[in-house]
């Protein structure tokens, strides 16, 4: 975990921290217990990625060029190398893949005009393209993928609608989208994942968006915020309220379990796995569910 100014690693049986660094904006875990690690730049310090084993208690830094963003994606590294001055732009773009462990070139893009927002999370092995349905670039990335371009021609999208697009991380081809139509911006999306046959849509107005990336189709609409979606789609959960997290089973669409907490939470993910929830609240106290237990208790209370 980290904060703005201090980040570390603790180990959830021995509750040991064998790491106490300065803040980090990207992390990874891999199998064998190796972190990787992506600190900013600071004071006289330089951006660098940063390997490090709780295990050993060894550390060693790889250096990083100045001008590249760096976004972790789980066993991918996400990195934007900007042909502007305005890094905010999306614009005349160029970026690449890379496997997390030794840097290895996975697949690149470029984007010469304007460019998409780019989401995805550590477990599901997809990334997505939220693309604003009246730029260029969208048009051009259409005419390459001839599953999407139908996908856009049935749904008929507006200049204030948004596309995305959902790819492999592993190899950067399209495996499906969603076209999410805001009634001229009558909300707006906040963030994108996709796990599963899933894409999942945060809007500024708490709540979430369900599409199938294989279809196109809406299917459902949830109340709440900071949602996560297990690594193969079985599973969501988003806290809806202080202290309270709501549970989904995809597959039936329902809700699943409700679980109720005396402080607030403060994070919650699912297990590599999908069949456990680790959440921490504010007091710092760390709790791991097996959700097909917590499933199994909410339907008996039901009946």
């Amino acid at each position: 975990m980290s904060s703005r100014t201090r980040g570390g690693i603790w180990g959830l049986d021995s509750a040991v921290r064998p790491f106490f660094v300065r803040s980090f904006q990207g992390a990874f875990a891999a199998p064998n217990s190796v972190f990787y690690l992506d600190f900013p730049e600071f004071d006289k310090q330089g951006r660098e990625m940063v390997v490090l084993s709780p295990v050993t208690k060894q550390w060693r830094a790889r250096d990083v060029e100045k001008e590249d963003d760096l976004t972790f994606f789980g066993k991918i590294v996400l990195r934007t190398k900007h042909n502007e001055k305005n890094r905010y732009a999306r614009r005349n773009f160029a970026l690449q893949a890379l496997e997390i462990v030794n840097l290895t070139p996975l697949w690149s893009r470029n984007f010469p005009t304007q460019g998409p927002s780019v989401f995805g999370s550590a477990s599901s092995g997809k990334l997505v393209f939220l693309w604003n349905a009246k730029v260029d670039g969208l048009h051009e990335e259409l005419a390459r993928e001839g599953k999407l371009q139908a996908l856009w021609d049935r749904e008929r999208p507006g200049e204030m609608d948004f596309f995305a697009e959902v790819l492999n991380a592993q190899d950067g081809t399209a495996v499906g989208g969603a076209v999410v139509h805001t009634g001229k911006y009558s909300f707006l999306p906040q963030s994108v994942e996709a796990a599963g046959d899933w894409i999942m849509v945060t809007d500024n107005l708490n709540r979430v968006l369900l599409y199938s990336s294989s279809t196109g189709e809406r299917k459902a609409k949830w109340f709440g915020y900071n949602p996560h979606i297990s690594s193969h789609g079985e599973w969501l959960c988003l806290v809806n309220g202080a202290g309270r997290l709501v549970i989904y089973d995809l597959h039936r669409l329902k809700q699943a379990g409700d679980l109720s907490f005396a402080n607030h939470v403060s994070g919650h993910t699912f297990s590599e796995d999908g069949q456990r929830l680790l959440v921490l609240t504010d007091d710092q106290t760390a709790f791991v569910f097996d959700i097909e237990a917590v499933s199994a208790a909410a339907a008996s209370g039901r009946n």
